[in-house]
């Protein structure tokens, strides 16, 4: 592994590590008490910051040499076909169950220029979230190794991410199950967290 690699790999860990810890019950909590009102605009600000610092990241990586060690050919594109198209639908599908407003820091400016409190968000079982726990996550995993080749620049970052998303779901049970207690841990025992692999039920069932 070259040296640009080690570094590309290096950058790639910070910017999962500002992500997870930018978002985290421990910073949040601090931040909540520090800037009182303003802390409505911190979601807004997280989102800009966390897409912003992606484009030098990329930029840098893809100006990286490299050799490709598998590409999407033949009957392997009916298998990225599969991907790609698993992971349209876990984003498009998720957009109906998730407040939008909140994950983008909408709702957050709204209420800030209204002077009331950010509100909290409501549990949903509902939509894609009766099938899996955590469709994002699933899709990005997806996207992942169904995006471009897979050469000596990616292979690493594709391990590293595929590493981060799976940490990253572990985490957020766990702040979940911290925020909504037991209603979670009965949802959590209904449905899986990945991979839609068995039939939804209801709760009670």
């Amino acid at each position: 592994m070259t040296a640009s690699i080690i570094l590309l790999c290096l950058l790639w860990l910070i910017w999962c590590f500002l992500h997870s810890l930018l978002i985290s019950h421990w910073w949040l909590d601090r931040l909540r008490r520090l800037t009182g009102r303003y802390f409505s605009l911190y979601r807004i600000g997280y989102v800009l910051f966390s897409t912003l610092s992606l484009i030098p990241l990329l930029v840098f990586q893809y100006s990286l040499p490299y050799r490709t060690l598998f590409s999407w050919q033949g009957p392997w594109k009916i298998i990225q076909l599969l991907l790609l198209g698993y992971a349209c639908v876990l984003f498009f599908w998720g957009k109906t169950s998730y407040d939008m407003d909140h994950f983008l820091g909408i709702s957050g400016w709204r209420s800030f220029r209204r002077g009331e409190k950010p509100r909290s968000l409501p549990f949903r079982e509902n939509g894609i979230l009766a099938y899996l726990r955590h469709p994002w996550y699933s899709a990005g995993i997806a996207i992942v190794w169904g995006m471009g080749s897979v050469t000596t620049v990616t292979l690493p970052v594709k391990l590293l991410l595929t590493g981060y998303f799976l940490a990253g779901t572990l985490l957020e049970e766990k702040k979940l199950i911290k925020e909504i207690g037991e209603p979670y841990r009965r949802y959590r025992d209904r449905v899986p967290m990945l991979f839609p692999w068995k039939k939804p039920r209801k709760a009670g069932q």
